[in-house]
Protein backbone atom coordinates (compact mmCIF):
# COMPACT_ATOMS: atom_id res chain seq x y z
CA UNK A 1 0.00 0.00 0.00
CA UNK A 2 1.50 3.72 -1.20
CA UNK A 3 2.87 5.20 1.90
CA UNK A 4 2.46 2.82 4.76
CA UNK A 5 6.15 2.95 5.58
CA UNK A 6 6.23 6.27 5.68
CA UNK A 7 4.04 6.33 9.14
CA UNK A 8 6.31 3.36 10.22
CA UNK A 9 7.94 4.38 13.83
CA UNK A 10 11.26 2.62 12.97
CA UNK A 11 11.63 3.98 9.68
CA UNK A 12 11.26 7.87 11.59
CA UNK A 13 14.15 6.47 14.17
CA UNK A 14 16.20 5.65 11.58
CA UNK A 15 15.93 8.88 9.61
CA UNK A 16 16.78 10.71 12.21
CA UNK A 17 19.43 8.72 13.58
CA UNK A 18 22.00 9.86 11.17
CA UNK A 19 21.47 12.99 11.85
CA UNK A 20 21.73 12.88 15.35
CA UNK A 21 24.82 11.53 15.24
CA UNK A 22 26.30 14.39 13.18
CA UNK A 23 25.34 16.07 16.30
CA UNK A 24 26.90 13.98 18.65
CA UNK A 25 30.10 14.47 16.81
CA UNK A 26 29.95 17.76 15.96
CA UNK A 27 29.24 18.61 19.99
CA UNK A 28 32.78 16.50 20.90
CA UNK A 29 34.46 18.32 17.81
CA UNK A 30 33.23 21.71 18.83
CA UNK A 31 34.16 21.18 22.52
CA UNK A 32 37.91 20.62 20.93
CA UNK A 33 37.77 23.57 18.58
CA UNK A 34 36.09 26.30 21.70
CA UNK A 35 39.59 24.90 24.26
CA UNK A 36 41.88 25.44 20.93
CA UNK A 37 40.35 28.74 20.29
CA UNK A 38 40.26 30.31 23.58
CA UNK A 39 43.96 29.17 23.65
CA UNK A 40 45.35 30.02 20.74
CA UNK A 41 43.14 33.34 20.63
CA UNK A 42 45.56 35.68 22.62
CA UNK A 43 48.82 34.08 20.52
CA UNK A 44 47.47 33.87 17.07
CA UNK A 45 44.30 35.17 15.28
CA UNK A 46 45.48 33.90 11.28
CA UNK A 47 46.17 30.67 13.30
CA UNK A 48 42.81 30.58 14.79
CA UNK A 49 41.09 31.51 11.47
CA UNK A 50 42.93 28.14 9.78
CA UNK A 51 41.61 26.21 12.61
CA UNK A 52 37.84 26.95 12.57
CA UNK A 53 37.92 27.06 8.47
CA UNK A 54 39.49 23.71 8.60
CA UNK A 55 37.52 22.09 11.24
CA UNK A 56 34.26 23.20 9.49
CA UNK A 57 35.72 21.96 5.68
CA UNK A 58 36.09 18.23 7.68
CA UNK A 59 32.94 18.66 9.40
CA UNK A 60 31.41 19.06 5.48
CA UNK A 61 33.10 16.64 4.19
CA UNK A 62 35.11 13.92 6.11
CA UNK A 63 32.86 13.83 8.59
CA UNK A 64 29.30 13.05 6.50
CA UNK A 65 30.94 11.04 4.00
CA UNK A 66 31.92 8.15 7.07
CA UNK A 67 28.70 8.44 8.76
CA UNK A 68 26.75 7.09 5.69
CA UNK A 69 29.08 4.49 4.72
CA UNK A 70 29.52 3.15 8.12
CA UNK A 71 25.85 3.20 8.90
CA UNK A 72 25.41 1.79 5.00
CA UNK A 73 22.58 4.44 4.47
CA UNK A 74 20.63 3.43 1.69
CA UNK A 75 17.63 5.86 1.81
CA UNK A 76 17.72 9.67 0.07
CA UNK A 77 16.09 11.37 2.94
CA UNK A 78 18.89 9.87 4.96
CA UNK A 79 21.67 11.85 2.62
CA UNK A 80 19.46 14.85 2.56
CA UNK A 81 19.37 15.43 6.33
CA UNK A 82 23.50 14.59 6.50
CA UNK A 83 24.43 16.66 3.20
CA UNK A 84 21.97 19.39 5.36
CA UNK A 85 23.73 19.26 8.54
CA UNK A 86 27.04 18.86 6.85
CA UNK A 87 27.04 22.44 4.92
CA UNK A 88 25.42 23.96 7.80
CA UNK A 89 28.11 22.73 10.06
CA UNK A 90 31.21 24.91 7.31
CA UNK A 91 28.64 27.87 7.61
CA UNK A 92 28.71 28.09 11.20
CA UNK A 93 32.35 27.57 11.45
CA UNK A 94 33.05 30.50 8.89
CA UNK A 95 31.23 32.54 11.43
CA UNK A 96 33.38 31.78 14.35
CA UNK A 97 36.47 32.21 12.23
CA UNK A 98 35.39 35.57 10.65
CA UNK A 99 33.67 36.81 13.91
CA UNK A 100 30.07 37.24 12.81
CA UNK A 101 28.35 35.21 14.97
CA UNK A 102 26.21 36.63 17.36
CA UNK A 103 27.25 38.38 20.61
CA UNK A 104 27.39 35.62 23.09
CA UNK A 105 28.89 32.49 21.68
CA UNK A 106 32.39 32.48 22.44
CA UNK A 107 32.09 33.27 25.91
CA UNK A 108 31.24 30.02 27.39
CA UNK A 109 31.52 26.22 26.20
CA UNK A 110 27.69 25.75 26.66
CA UNK A 111 26.46 28.91 24.12
CA UNK A 112 29.32 28.10 22.08
CA UNK A 113 28.00 24.15 21.47
CA UNK A 114 24.56 25.20 21.50
CA UNK A 115 25.57 27.67 18.57
CA UNK A 116 27.79 25.25 16.05
CA UNK A 117 25.70 21.62 17.03
CA UNK A 118 21.99 22.79 17.18
CA UNK A 119 20.61 21.72 13.31
CA UNK A 120 18.76 24.64 11.80
CA UNK A 121 17.58 26.42 15.17
CA UNK A 122 19.66 29.09 16.89
CA UNK A 123 20.26 30.20 20.17
CA UNK A 124 18.89 33.67 21.40
CA UNK A 125 21.11 36.05 23.04
CA UNK A 126 20.10 39.77 24.72
CA UNK A 127 21.41 43.13 24.27
CA UNK A 128 24.01 42.52 26.57
CA UNK A 129 25.34 38.89 25.32
CA UNK A 130 23.32 36.94 27.40
CA UNK A 131 21.84 33.69 26.28
CA UNK A 132 17.92 34.23 26.32
CA UNK A 133 15.85 31.61 28.84
CA UNK A 134 12.95 29.56 27.76
CA UNK A 135 9.99 30.86 29.17
CA UNK A 136 7.68 28.21 30.97
CA UNK A 137 5.98 25.28 28.64
CA UNK A 138 8.75 25.63 25.97
CA UNK A 139 9.51 22.10 26.07
CA UNK A 140 6.11 20.85 25.40
CA UNK A 141 5.76 23.62 22.72
CA UNK A 142 8.67 22.17 21.09
CA UNK A 143 7.94 18.67 21.17
CA UNK A 144 4.41 19.31 20.10
CA UNK A 145 5.86 21.22 16.92
CA UNK A 146 7.85 18.48 16.23
CA UNK A 147 4.68 15.75 16.09
CA UNK A 148 2.84 18.38 13.70
CA UNK A 149 5.95 18.99 11.67
CA UNK A 150 6.11 15.11 11.57
CA UNK A 151 2.80 14.63 10.61
CA UNK A 152 3.19 17.23 7.79
CA UNK A 153 6.51 15.17 6.84
CA UNK A 154 4.03 12.28 6.23
CA UNK A 155 1.23 13.93 4.77
CA UNK A 156 3.76 15.13 2.05
CA UNK A 157 5.59 12.13 1.69
CA UNK A 158 1.95 10.24 1.04
CA UNK A 159 1.05 13.06 -1.44
CA UNK A 160 4.52 13.08 -3.29
CA UNK A 161 3.86 8.76 -3.37
CA UNK A 162 0.33 9.27 -5.10
CA UNK A 163 1.60 12.23 -7.30
CA UNK A 164 4.53 10.29 -8.62
CA UNK A 165 3.79 6.78 -8.43
CA UNK A 166 6.50 5.28 -6.75
CA UNK A 167 7.71 5.02 -2.83
CA UNK A 168 9.40 7.22 -0.93
CA UNK A 169 12.59 5.71 -1.54
CA UNK A 170 12.92 6.60 -4.87
CA UNK A 171 11.23 9.76 -5.11
CA UNK A 172 12.57 12.38 -7.39
CA UNK A 173 12.94 15.37 -4.89
CA UNK A 174 14.57 18.04 -7.31
CA UNK A 175 12.98 20.90 -8.04
CA UNK A 176 15.11 22.04 -11.13
CA UNK A 177 14.26 20.98 -14.56
CA UNK A 178 17.44 19.73 -16.56
CA UNK A 179 15.89 20.01 -20.06
CA UNK A 180 13.27 22.00 -22.06
CA UNK A 181 10.68 18.95 -22.02
CA UNK A 182 11.22 19.23 -18.88
CA UNK A 183 10.84 23.10 -18.09
CA UNK A 184 7.45 23.11 -19.99
CA UNK A 185 6.10 20.04 -18.11
CA UNK A 186 6.92 22.03 -14.73
CA UNK A 187 4.05 24.28 -15.91
CA UNK A 188 1.43 21.52 -15.41
CA UNK A 189 -0.82 21.20 -12.34
CA UNK A 190 0.29 18.29 -11.77
CA UNK A 191 4.17 19.00 -10.75
CA UNK A 192 3.51 22.56 -9.32
CA UNK A 193 2.20 19.80 -7.17
CA UNK A 194 4.64 18.24 -6.76
CA UNK A 195 6.82 21.14 -6.35
CA UNK A 196 4.72 22.53 -3.29
CA UNK A 197 4.69 19.82 -1.75
CA UNK A 198 8.51 18.74 -2.04
CA UNK A 199 8.89 22.20 -0.54
CA UNK A 200 6.66 21.37 2.28
CA UNK A 201 8.64 17.97 2.71
CA UNK A 202 11.42 20.00 3.17
CA UNK A 203 10.28 22.92 5.45
CA UNK A 204 8.77 19.91 7.77
CA UNK A 205 12.07 17.68 7.74
CA UNK A 206 13.48 20.93 9.12
CA UNK A 207 11.30 21.75 11.13
CA UNK A 208 11.27 18.13 13.18
CA UNK A 209 14.76 18.41 13.42
CA UNK A 210 15.20 22.33 14.82
CA UNK A 211 12.13 21.27 17.05
CA UNK A 212 13.30 18.11 18.44
CA UNK A 213 16.80 20.14 18.86
CA UNK A 214 15.61 22.84 20.30
CA UNK A 215 13.32 20.92 22.90
CA UNK A 216 16.53 19.05 23.97
CA UNK A 217 18.77 22.63 24.37
CA UNK A 218 15.35 23.96 26.56
CA UNK A 219 15.22 20.58 28.83
CA UNK A 220 18.93 20.49 29.57
CA UNK A 221 20.39 24.04 29.18
CA UNK A 222 17.26 26.08 29.53
CA UNK A 223 18.07 28.07 26.31
CA UNK A 224 15.28 29.68 23.89
CA UNK A 225 15.42 29.56 20.23
CA UNK A 226 13.66 30.78 17.34
CA UNK A 227 12.04 28.99 15.09
CA UNK A 228 12.99 28.47 11.17
CA UNK A 229 10.21 28.22 10.14
CA UNK A 230 7.36 30.67 9.83
CA UNK A 231 4.58 29.13 7.62
CA UNK A 232 6.31 30.17 4.18
CA UNK A 233 4.37 27.82 2.24
CA UNK A 234 1.14 29.01 3.83
CA UNK A 235 1.69 32.56 4.62
CA UNK A 236 4.52 34.06 2.19
CA UNK A 237 2.76 37.46 0.54
CA UNK A 238 5.83 37.68 -1.66
CA UNK A 239 9.62 37.03 -2.46
CA UNK A 240 11.10 38.87 0.01
CA UNK A 241 8.66 37.72 2.45
CA UNK A 242 9.38 34.19 1.87
CA UNK A 243 13.10 34.35 1.69
CA UNK A 244 13.69 36.64 4.31
CA UNK A 245 11.13 36.67 7.01
CA UNK A 246 9.78 32.84 6.88
CA UNK A 247 11.88 30.58 4.93
CA UNK A 248 14.87 29.50 7.43
CA UNK A 249 15.34 31.68 9.53
CA UNK A 250 18.29 30.23 10.49
CA UNK A 251 20.11 30.29 6.75
CA UNK A 252 18.99 33.37 6.76
CA UNK A 253 20.75 34.98 9.43
CA UNK A 254 24.11 33.85 9.24
CA UNK A 255 23.96 34.39 5.40
CA UNK A 256 23.12 37.91 6.26
CA UNK A 257 25.75 38.51 9.27
CA UNK A 258 28.35 36.53 6.74
CA UNK A 259 27.55 37.71 3.69
CA UNK A 260 24.79 40.71 2.99
CA UNK A 261 25.57 42.77 6.41
CA UNK A 262 30.14 42.94 5.43
CA UNK A 263 29.13 43.54 1.40
CA UNK A 264 26.38 46.23 2.24
CA UNK A 265 28.98 48.35 4.70
CA UNK A 266 31.55 47.69 2.35
CA UNK A 267 29.37 49.15 -0.84
CA UNK A 268 26.26 50.66 0.30
CA UNK A 269 24.65 48.67 -2.39
CA UNK A 270 21.92 46.71 -1.43
CA UNK A 271 21.09 44.89 -4.75
CA UNK A 272 25.02 44.04 -4.40
CA UNK A 273 24.49 42.76 -1.15
CA UNK A 274 21.52 40.78 -1.83
CA UNK A 275 23.34 39.28 -4.85
CA UNK A 276 26.10 37.98 -2.55
CA UNK A 277 23.45 36.42 0.08
CA UNK A 278 21.94 34.66 -2.67
CA UNK A 279 25.41 33.26 -4.36
CA UNK A 280 26.60 32.07 -0.64
CA UNK A 281 23.06 30.51 -0.42
CA UNK A 282 23.79 28.35 -3.79
CA UNK A 283 26.99 27.70 -2.76
CA UNK A 284 25.54 25.50 0.77
CA UNK A 285 22.92 24.07 -1.88
CA UNK A 286 25.95 22.74 -4.02
CA UNK A 287 27.71 21.14 -1.46
CA UNK A 288 24.21 19.58 -0.26
CA UNK A 289 23.66 18.69 -3.94
CA UNK A 290 27.30 17.06 -3.90
CA UNK A 291 27.21 15.24 -1.34
CA UNK A 292 23.37 13.94 -2.09
CA UNK A 293 24.97 12.51 -5.67
CA UNK A 294 28.39 11.96 -4.58
CA UNK A 295 27.59 9.64 -1.45
CA UNK A 296 24.32 8.12 -2.22
CA UNK A 297 24.14 4.97 -3.90
CA UNK A 298 23.39 4.98 -7.73
CA UNK A 299 20.17 3.90 -7.42
CA UNK A 300 19.26 7.01 -5.32
CA UNK A 301 20.90 9.50 -7.50
CA UNK A 302 18.70 10.00 -10.51
CA UNK A 303 16.65 12.62 -8.80
CA UNK A 304 19.26 14.96 -8.21
CA UNK A 305 22.64 14.14 -10.71
CA UNK A 306 23.35 16.14 -13.32
CA UNK A 307 21.82 19.27 -11.50
CA UNK A 308 25.30 20.88 -10.40
CA UNK A 309 25.58 24.37 -11.34
CA UNK A 310 21.37 24.41 -11.46
CA UNK A 311 21.38 25.79 -7.95
CA UNK A 312 23.55 28.59 -8.76
CA UNK A 313 20.67 29.50 -11.41
CA UNK A 314 18.13 29.42 -9.48
CA UNK A 315 19.59 31.29 -6.60
CA UNK A 316 20.35 33.95 -8.50
CA UNK A 317 17.25 34.28 -9.93
CA UNK A 318 16.04 34.43 -6.95
CA UNK A 319 18.07 37.67 -6.18
CA UNK A 320 16.99 39.54 -9.80
CA UNK A 321 12.98 38.68 -8.27
CA UNK A 322 13.60 40.00 -4.61
CA UNK A 323 15.38 43.31 -6.45
CA UNK A 324 12.79 43.49 -8.72
CA UNK A 325 9.27 42.90 -6.59
CA UNK A 326 11.51 45.72 -4.08
CA UNK A 327 11.61 48.04 -6.99
CA UNK A 328 7.61 47.61 -8.49
CA UNK A 329 7.04 48.41 -4.17
CA UNK A 330 8.34 51.74 -4.13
Amino acid sequence: MVGVHSVDPLHWVLLIAPAVIMIVVNGIVGSVSYLLVHRLRPVSRPVELCLQLAIGGIMCTIVPEKITQLMGLREMLHHYSVGCLAAINFFRYAEIAFDTAPRGVTHSLLPFLAFVSLPGGEIMFSKDAKVVKCPPGTVARRVWGAFVSGLGVTVSLSILELLQGTSARTLDLSLVPLTLSEMLRSLSLRQLAVNYFTCCLYAGMLSVMCQLGAGVFALVLGYDTEDPMRSPMVYSQGVNDFWGRRWNRTVHKFLKRLFFDPTFNATRIRWLATLAAFSASATFHELLVHHMVRKAPPHLRLGVEGRQGYQVAFFVSQAVLCYAERSLDR
